[in-house]
């Protein structure tokens, strides 16, 4: 039995497709991609603490000679998984299209009515809305973390000539 989001995407899906197979590679896709951005904030925290020591006395004091790499060192590669999961969306066009060849052979029906425009409707509307939610998502996450790089991090720590190759961080 379908709840009424499921239904309402349903609705605009290839009748008989399988909604909540759909629904879970989605969801599961997402937090997966969400679940593997958190390495910007590994690698923000990993860096920052890198910046202090303890003295003798047992405080910590801020060493001079390191700088923290900027921010686009942080984020390379914490953002793969969300566009690694709109890559993958796409397959499910091609499969929604493809749907339509298999057993009742329905793409004649499709191409019979007088919208012809719903055929395409069907196929690439939920695909298009979970890329952009997808692409949504990890831009937002982004910026979030970019303010919390710029709260964590005063801009004088940032190192100037920053090369990859010496990175301070290392990867997560």
């Amino acid at each position: 039995m379908l709840n009424r989001f499921e239904h309402r995407v349903a609705r605009v899906l290839p009748t008989g497709w399988p909604v909540r197979t759909e629904l879970r590679f989605f969801v599961g896709g997402l937090i997966a991609a969400v679940l593997w951005s958190f390495s910007c904030l590994v690698r923000i925290g990993k860096a920052r603490s890198m910046l202090y020591f303890r003295t003798a006395a047992g405080t910590l004091a801020l060493r001079r000679e390191l700088n923290v790499p900027p921010f686009e060192a942080m984020i390379e590669g914490a953002l793969w998984g969300f566009w690694l999961l709109a890559f993958a969306l796409l397959g499910f066009v091609l499969m929604h299209y493809l749907y339509y060849w298999r057993d009742s052979k329905s793409i004649y029906l499709m191409r019979r009515l007088p919208d012809k425009s719903l055929w395409h409707r069907c196929c690439l509307t939920v695909p298009f809305w979970m890329i952009l939610t997808v692409l949504a998502v990890g831009f937002a996450l982004m910026g979030l973390y970019n303010l919390i790089y710029k709260a964590a991090v005063l801009p004088e720590w940032v190192l100037k000539d920053f090369v990859q190759t010496a990175s301070l961080v290392g990867s997560v």
